[in-house]
């Protein structure tokens, strides 16, 4: 009776272990398998920092091929004078998953404003080179980038740069008083939808910077050097949040 007693009592004792071992292998298996994650969470974690950037450049992919594609009435290159540039002004946030690896966000905008010819007309006698009206051509552009960190040091950084977005533009020609009232072939007492002219569109955009430096620490100057919707020269301030 005291021996059937105790084989019963050993019996429950294993089936009341066995849950619990499998449940500690089960945690041993986990902690094995995230244990290098965890390590590299706690080192991303360690690196990460956040910036706000904002800089302003020149000479634009939109500013200069897209002033050679039909505008609203021909190629701005050909037809419009006395340019008015506003540069492209950007405004970045960055998050640096590694102290070599950053992914930002950007935003830029530029304009551009000037007297509209009448080289449309060539071949018309007497309408070369007359100004008939004004026009304006603005461009936004959105886009998500990646930097990549050459050399970091406690008080400069070189880097290099890439982005891929979409930019839209849109563009105004308005006709003056004269082109509204007189008898310039076409366009005579033109008024509504007539009195202007619009071209606006949807386009991929791009930024590729080879050469990039950052100089500071928590307030930070930067110039890069590349080619896209920022510009051929691209400078600015940075602020380590």
């Amino acid at each position: 009776m005291h021996n059937s007693a105790t084989l019963i009592k050993i019996t429950t004792l294993k089936q009341q272990k066995t849950p619990n071992n499998l449940m500690n292998r089960i945690y041993l298996a986990l902690l094995i398998i995230l244990t290098p994650f965890n390590s590299f969470s706690q080192a991303v974690r360690k690196n990460s920092e956040f910036e706000i950037e904002a800089g302003a450049g020149i000479f634009s992919t939109d500013y200069l091929f897209d002033g050679y594609s039909p505008g609203v009435y021909g190629s701005r290159k050909q037809n419009y004078i006395n340019h008015q540039y506003s540069g492209t002004y950007c405004l970045s946030v960055k998050w640096f998953w590694t102290k070599n690896i950053s992914v930002n966000f950007s935003f830029a905008y530029e304009s551009e404003s000037g007297d509209w010819q009448a080289n449309y007309y060539a071949g018309q006698s007497g309408y070369q080179n007359m100004i008939i009206g004004t026009f304006t051509r603005k461009a936004y552009t959105i886009s998500p980038g990646l930097n990549i960190y050459y050399i970091v040091k406690k008080r400069y950084r070189l880097y290099g740069s890439f982005a891929l977005g979409i930019t839209y533009r849109n563009e105004y020609g308005y006709y003056n008083q004269y082109v509204l009232t007189s008898g310039l072939p076409g366009y005579a007492g033109a008024s509504g939808d007539h009195s202007q002219g619009y071209n606006g569109k949807i386009q991929g955009n791009g930024y590729l910077s080879p050469l990039g430096i950052s100089s500071g620490s928590k307030l930070s100057w930067f110039a890069e050097l590349g080619i896209g919707y920022k510009g051929v020269v691209n400078t600015g301030l940075s602020l380590k949040l």
